[in-house]
């Protein structure tokens, strides 16, 4: 594990780079007096669908798969890449927030730790049966999407009424549902995304 581990950053190396640095970049732009926290969660999207698109450019799968490794371990190896990326781009956007004074972070943390992991739940399972082209639509609908409905929602009081909803519910009861349920979906997406990758021929 600890072998895939290291090649997963040496052979994305400048994709660390380059996400990190447009993360600060954004944070910085779209920043005012906090950052917030889809940033990190939009970039999680950027470095999954870059790595794979580096894979994808170097053959990495066909090479990897030609040696004496298990393939269990190869997914689970991008799994934990992505979830460490991930909370590292969390604490890059949550640390600067706390210096806000009576900033209380502890439910946006768990939200926006829950979307992380439901961000890397749906991308590889459906990276690893239809490959990167068909993720690059995704992406693409996906922005597009969110930039024709942001605005719309925003004229509209559905955020309000999630946001209400969310104030209502007892911190711990929704930090604690959350988690759970992202948990439970992040297992069930690794073992579908094991299960087609070991059958899936390189």
């Amino acid at each position: 594990m600890k072998a895939l581990l290291l090649k997963e950053y040496y052979s994305n190396q400048s994709t660390y780079a380059a996400t990190f640095i447009f993360f600060a970049v954004a944070a910085w732009v779209i920043g005012d007096d906090q950052i917030p926290s889809f940033v990190s969660i939009l970039f999680v999207g950027v470095y999954l669908f870059s790595t794979s698109y580096v894979d994808d450019q170097n053959n990495s799968h066909i090479l990897i798969n030609s040696l004496p490794v298990n393939r269990c371990l190869v997914v689970t190896s991008k799994y934990i890449s992505g979830l460490l990326v991930g909370m590292l781009l969390l604490i890059l956007t949550i640390v600067p927030n706390i210096l806000i004074p009576g900033y209380t972070p502890l439910t946006e943390i768990a939200l926006a730790a829950a979307a992380i992991m439901m961000v890397i739940a749906f991308y590889y399972p459906i990276y690893i049966i239809f490959g990167h082209r068909f993720m690059g639509y995704v992406f693409s609908a996906v922005l597009i999407g969110l930039l024709v409905m942001g605005p719309i929602l925003s004229k509209t009081n559905v955020l309000d009424t999630i946001v209400i909803f969310i104030q209502q519910q007892s911190t711990v009861a929704l930090m604690t549902g959350v988690t759970a349920a992202s948990i439970l979906i992040l297992i069930l997406s690794w073992m579908i995304s094991v299960r087609v990758y070991v059958a899936k021929q390189f």
